[in-house]
């Protein structure tokens, strides 16, 4: 799931997925653009689709490295939000 980030003026959002019903897995990103985010299935594969301000649509792989939440874009990781305490 996706949902607002903790911060006020800076865009951030988090994303938690579970497993057997349990919340295992969190994250904090601050992509570079700002982004409006859904869920897209391509082909069997959901996917976080983003759209830039100017039109342009991004599509993140969603996994899981090291019990966190990991975003990528053609193998590029999305930012973690540098308060999350990750890079």
């Amino acid at each position: 799931s996706m949902g607002f980030g903790p911060t006020s003026g800076l865009f951030t959002f988090t994303f938690s997925a579970t497993a057997n019903g349990e919340g295992k897995y969190f994250n904090i990103f601050n992509p570079k653009d700002w982004y409006q985010l859904s869920f897209v299935e391509t082909n069997g594969k959901v996917q976080v689709c983003g759209e830039s301000q100017d039109g342009l649509k991004h599509y993140f792989d969603i996994s899981v490295k090291e019990g966190n939440v990991v975003l990528t874009e053609d193998g590029s990781p999305l930012t973690y939000w540098v308060g999350q305490g990750k890079k």
